[in-house]
């Protein structure tokens, strides 16, 4: 179920970013209540240390939403989780940074969707309006 050691490297500092996932091979009848995007310098650094956190439910928000939270028959789940230009914005151009997608079902159990390095690029033009 898990992806491990994926490496992201087509989104640009300073850029609005969506993550659009789907993953398959939950335990059948599981239901996620929350998500997690969570970027940090250091795998170790505390979450309160993260340079981006973005939590998602089943609402849709700004930041997001769960879109099909219950694994009852098909043993999948989606969502799709967006971080702002600003919150990019502060990330270093061609430095890795480590992420994650946590999520938590409806019993507190954790699921840990996919791991992995984040690099943004570069952007050429700095105009936001």
């Amino acid at each position: 179920m898990a992806e491990l050691n994926v490496k992201v490297r087509d989104l640009v500092a300073g850029d609005t970013w969506k993550f659009i996932r789907t993953y398959t091979g939950l335990p059948t009848g599981v239901t996620i209540s929350k998500v997690y995007l969570t970027i940090k310098a250091n795998e170790t650094d505390a979450d309160a240390a993260a340079l981006v956190q973005k939590s998602i439910t089943a609402s849709a928000t700004s930041d997001g939403q769960i879109t099909d939270a219950d694994s009852s028959g098909d043993g999948e789940i989606a969502f799709n989780i967006v971080v702002g230009a600003a919150s990019s914005d502060d990330l270093t151009p061609e430095v890795d940074y480590f992420y994650d997608f946590q999520g938590i079902d409806s019993n507190g159990y954790v699921y840990t969707f996919e791991k992995g390095k984040i690099t943004p690029r570069q952007g050429i033009t700095d105009a936001a309006t």
